[in-house]
């Protein structure tokens, strides 16, 4: 075959050939061969592995060095992870008391509790037979007293949740979304549910529909109001306005394909409510 043509090593520096390139690298202006080239190749592509790993570390050693750890603060536009590793966070309530107590409801791990606004979270799940919380509600009176809604139904903490027990008796539909608690009457509560509202009067102790002139559907959300009014965002059909458990739809049948989501009421204008909706941002 005759001696192999000696390669121009300055030539193929920008070579897409990476053989080429590297070979030239080590061997300079000398001629090679192709077996040559892939050991060079191999010598190259080593060093610059370890190199690059090198550098990382370095880059790495003086992040933390100008970022030490550091807790949470607070601050405008300014937000901090705080945990927990549940998976999933559908759910969260602060104790009205105790604000450094804090609830935190997740879709499969339960619930979570710091008592240290977010440094530190454990779980409380003992008697919580249902991990898939979407739903938390504390007691403004008794912030003890805890309540989860869950994919089986409705559990209720008497201990700041350290140990839970079901509370789900009369619940036609187990799969629980939104919880809200009466300030004024505390053992007064609802559920939205995936077939309507339900309400108890005995904290939890027994439940019973709660859905005149409401369609019995998916309710998402449910927030109170002065003198009792309570709304409830539907999945379809639109927002109701309740008071006791006889319900009217506050808005038109342009919303009635919208599923509503959120709702909050202004406290200085309860008049005004703004909603977040599936469609239509907040309206």
């Amino acid at each position: 075959r005759g001696k192999p043509a000696p390669i121009d090593a300055q030539a193929h520096l920008v070579s897409l050939n990476l053989e080429t390139a590297a070979a030239a690298i080590y061997h300079e202006d000398r001629p090679i061969t192709r077996s040559c080239a892939r050991q060079a190749t191999k010598r190259y592509a080593m060093r610059f592995l370890i190199a690059r790993h090198q550098r990382l570390c370095l880059l790495w050693l003086l992040i933390l060095g100008l970022n030490p750890a550091q807790t949470a603060a607070a601050g405008t536009n300014r937000w901090t992870g705080l945990g927990p590793e549940g998976g999933i966070i559908s759910a969260l309530a602060i104790d009205p008391v105790t604000p450094a107590i804090l609830y935190a409801g997740t879709y499969g791990s339960g619930v979570f509790k710091t008592t240290t606004s977010g440094a530190t979270w454990n779980a409380s799940n003992t008697g919580l037979t249902n991990l898939e919380v979407s739903a938390l509600a504390v007691d403004p009176v008794t912030p003890a007293t805890v309540y989860a809604g869950t994919t089986g139904g409705v559990f209720k903490s008497t201990d700041g949740g350290a140990t839970w027990s079901a509370a789900s008796l009369g619940l036609t539909n187990i799969r629980v979304m939104e919880l809200a608690i009466d300030p004024a009457t505390p053992t007064t509560l609802y559920a939205g549910t995936a077939s309507g509202v339900f309400r108890s009067a005995s904290g939890g102790a027994i439940w019973s529909a709660c859905n005149i002139g409401m369609p019995r559907t998916s309710v998402y959300s449910l927030v109170l109001g002065p003198a009792g009014r309570l709304l409830a965002g539907l999945g379809v059909g639109g927002v109701f306005a309740g008071q006791g458990c006889t319900w009217a739809n506050l808005v038109g049948a342009d919303f009635d394909l919208t599923s509503f989501y959120a709702l909050a009421i202004d406290s200085l204008t309860p008049t005004t409510v703004y909603a977040g909706t599936s469609d239509r941002g907040v309206i």
